[in-house]
């Protein structure tokens, strides 16, 4: 890419909104500018439900990376893009201002939010931070990576045991009600899952061999967990309930029910499942 000998230039994307005249404008500002309006762009396409919009303003090597997890274009239009459409649409975001900052015809643009409202019978608020790369090609400016990071906001007064019973109910709703992308994103990277003697070490094991497969294949699903008993300790949590899940798998009913235990780890400000262990009864041949 080409590269402009002069220092690095800090500029932001409110040049755009005071309206300063197009002619008037150094060749940086109008550049901080186009910057700005391309990120703009990919926003407004989300809250729209406009795919082809948001996609158009990515570039072929786009890198997403978000709840933990890295995806390329392709990836990120048949994984994370539905559901980041249907959360823009849902719920508000307020944004800070656009910082961009520029070399050449490379520009990075970052801002904080704050969002809040209901997401698919979950309430959210939370603080985050993203940061987007760019560069110039000759059809305008491209999104070459976005970085999301976000955190639950705390209630002033709220405790440790009322956080932990929060995110408990989030994994609740996600798990009944098949969000795979909220469900997700409660999950560490280190996470530990035993069922019986099954054994699922990692994110990508328990997610890919166990979670996501078993999530997609229940039908109809509902659920209770009753006697939920939380100790923390620190920035560590148990917790342990008993389930009752009844939901339809391939034409075939089922009725489980069982103990649970979880390991919650707080990280950055978030609480994630560290170890999942079912303990049910296990089916036995008729007349034993």
């Amino acid at each position: 890419m080409r590269m402009i000998a002069r220092p690095l230039s800090i500029l932001t994307g409110l040049i755009a909104a005071i309206g300063v005249p197009l002619h008037s404008q150094s060749p940086a500002q109008r550049d901080s500018a186009a910057v700005a309006a391309t990120v703009d762009r990919f926003h407004a396409a989300l809250v729209a439900g406009d795919s082809l919009a948001a996609l158009a303003v990515l570039a072929e090597d786009v890198v997403v990376l978000e709840s933990g997890g890295s995806e390329s274009r392709d990836e990120y239009r048949s994984h994370h893009l539905p559901g980041d459409i249907a959360f823009a649409r849902a719920v508000p975001s307020q944004r800070g201002p656009l910082q961009v900052r520029m070399r050449g015809d490379v520009a990075w643009a970052s801002r904080t939010s704050i969002t809040q409202g209901e997401f698919r019978g979950r309430m959210i608020n939370s603080a985050g931070v993203e940061l987007m790369v760019l560069s110039r090609e000759p059809d305008g400016w491209r999104i070459r990576a976005i970085h999301w990071s976000s955190r639950t906001r705390r209630d002033a007064g709220s405790s440790p045991e009322a956080e932990v019973r929060a995110a408990v109910e989030r994994y609740n709703a996600a798990f009944l009600g098949k969000d795979l992308v909220g469900l997700k994103a409660l999950l560490a990277d280190d996470i530990v899952l035993y069922e019986h003697s099954v054994r699922n070490l990692g994110l990508d094991d328990v997610w890919n061999n166990h979670l996501r497969p078993e999530v997609e294949a229940f039908e109809d699903t509902k659920g209770a967990f009753t006697d939920v008993r939380v100790w923390v300790a620190g920035d560590v949590a148990l917790v342990t309930r008993q389930y009752s899940i009844q939901a339809t798998m391939r034409g075939r009913a089922i009725d489980a029910r069982g103990n649970e235990t979880m390991g919650w780890a707080r990280r950055s400000g978030e609480w994630k499942v560290i170890h999942i262990h079912y303990s049910h009864p296990c089916p036995r041949p008729p007349g034993t």
